[in-house]
């Protein structure tokens, strides 16, 4: 699996159409702006990382951890 994603992350990189990234300084979105906080990280992923590789297989995924004690 590290192998797979080395070689992907090379593949990545030398495909990439962003030469220069731009700096994009991290926001802290609290629970209630969870919507629009995933929307504008994906935008600013997208303005660094863009190639047939971001297109086919990255993406966003949500979890959510929970006490199984205290709930």
């Amino acid at each position: 699996m590290e192998l797979i994603s080395f070689i992907l992350d090379r593949l990545h990189e030398d495909l990439n159409k962003i030469k220069k990234k731009p700096y994009i300084e991290a926001k802290d979105y609290g629970e209630d702006d969870e919507e629009r906080g995933s929307e504008e990280s994906w935008e600013n992923y997208q303005r660094r990382n863009k190639s047939v590789l971001v297109n086919l297989c990255h993406g966003q995924f949500k979890t959510k951890l929970t006490c199984p004690k205290c709930s």
